[in-house]
């Protein structure tokens, strides 16, 4: 960095201004001197990143690879005087060596020095420490404006695809007496398990916040644990062979459906699906049922499954529901129907027969849960020994299922008797243990990020309305 110090800029720009006037005795000159004091635009350069990665004998290894910082917007908030950007960069950019391959403004910048008061002259090529953010200061040529703006290069603390489990409470003494298939859901900040214990259905509940206080409520001897949806804020399930619905799954009332489904397998987020008499059906309100098309019917689940609703990762009007079970033979065997949001296509049901010698079929899991997580679709269970399977995650929406992509916490020693799987609205995902009675929670860290502001619009009302 230049170390050329400015003590009073006016009093610097006024003596220039006066000869410049006084070399022009015959000819006539016109000088732009203007009270404008802008950065209007900024870009990084090349950048340098350390990258640390375990090498084939399980050692880090650790080197520098190049980073293009243009890839990385820097945003300029003229309302709060912040340059900034939004997405931020990789975990070991050596962001106390920031250079910029462009920086435009309507004056002249200084950058307050990090060790004194001073201001230094600001050049874009030279080496700029953003480890901490920085103040940059523009004159105008006039000498008698200035505007101030905070410099900020934003870099995460962490790797955004590293997964972290963290165990939230041990040895929980009602989930640990669940005996048998139980099934979780997370809504509106509590955490509901339906299961059963000494025989009797029942919902335990707690706040997402202190997952170690639960509390215990009965539910109807002849209620299905495993076929609760959560459906358009209420809750649904087959109590007797009936649609019921809730609004806090604990008190249920009959819905009027005149179909009694086998099984609930499903909640889209325009429609509940279910399978009844050998057929799919759908319903838009628990009570009137449709029956839907599907090519194989033969390979329908029996008895209870498992599903889930994945939104479209390219369009915000399509949605994929995703269907496991187990059909008559005992045979793993997948369901997807794509569902168009806007009701002007109409698609029917169709079976992901496995593939020979593949590897990555759907898995025979007993007490299956399907849930969607982080674009995906991830399986969750027992295996046919009764120990606690591995997390089985699959991008292309039942294709193929991938063995610890997400590495279980819970392992065969742990206890665990039976288990569920849940996702909440904060990304994060929820594992449920009966016989152990622990309870993990996990998430992406990328899914914890929160989004920055990118665009900038000044009120044209005094009252801030626009």
């Amino acid at each position: 960095m230049k170390s050329i110090r400015f003590t009073s800029w006016p009093a610097l720009v006024l003596p220039l201004l006066i000869l410049a006037a006084s070399c022009s005795s015959e000819s006539t000159f016109e000088t732009d001197v203007t009270k404008d004091c802008l950065i209007t635009a900024a870009t990084m350069g090349g950048l340098k990143r350390t990258v640390t990665q375990k090498n084939a004998a399980g050692k880090d290894t650790t080197y520098v690879v190049n980073l293009t910082g243009a890839l990385y917007p820097l945003y300029i908030d003229q309302l709060n005087n912040r340059i900034y950007n939004a997405d931020s960069l990789p975990v070991g950019t050596h962001v106390e060596k920031t250079v910029f391959s462009a920086f435009n403004a309507t004056g002249t910048v200084l950058i307050k020095s990090l060790h004194t008061d001073a201001d230094t002259m600001f050049v874009m090529t030279d080496s700029t420490d953003c480890s901490v953010p920085r103040q940059l200061t523009v004159y105008s040529s006039d000498g008698l404006s200035r505007r101030t703006y905070r410099l900020e290069v934003n870099l995460h603390k962490e790797e955004g695809d590293s997964f972290r489990w963290n165990r939230m409470c041990t040895a929980q003494p009602e989930l640990a007496r669940l005996a048998g298939a139980h099934r979780t859901l997370a809504a509106d900040g509590r955490l509901l398990v339906f299961g059963t214990a000494e025989g009797q259905p029942r919902l335990l509940q707690c706040s997402a916040d202190a997952p170690a206080e639960w509390s215990s409520t009965p539910l109807p001897p002849d209620f299905d644990v495993r076929s609760v949806q959560r459906f358009d804020g209420r809750f649904f399930a087959l109590v007797g062979g009936k649609v019921c619905a809730s609004a806090d799954g604990s008190e249920w009332t009959p819905t009027g459906s005149a179909l009694a489904p086998d099984a609930l397998v499903a909640a889209g987020s325009r429609e509940l699906f279910a399978v009844a008499d050998g057929q799919f059906y759908s319903s838009a309100d628990g009570v009137t049922w449709t029956a839907d098309e599907a090519d194989r019917t033969d390979q329908l689940p029996a008895g209870k499954a498992t599903g889930t609703c994945v939104p479209s990762a390219t369009d915000p009007l399509m949605e994929d529901i995703v269907v496991a079970g187990l059909n008559a033979e005992g045979t793993p065997v997948v369901w997807r129907r794509n569902i168009d949001l806007t009701g002007t296509n109409t698609f029917g049901w169709y079976y992901l027969p496995a593939i020979p010698d593949y590897a990555y079929n759907c898995p025979a899991l007993t007490a299956a849960t399907v849930v969607t997580y982080d674009g995906g679709t991830v399986m969750t269970g027992l295996d046919g020994a009764g120990n606690v399977a591995p997390l089985y995650w699959s991008q292309d929406n039942g294709r193929t299922w991938v063995p610890d992509e997400l590495t279980n916490p819970l392992t065969a020693g742990s206890g665990a008797t039976s288990l569920s799987a849940a996702t909440d609205e904060d990304g994060f995902l929820w594992l449920v243990a009966g016989g152990s009675g622990e309870v993990w929670r996990g998430r992406h860290n990328r899914l914890g990020w929160t989004e920055t502001q990118t665009s900038f619009e000044r009120s044209l009302r005094a009252d801030g309305r626009q």
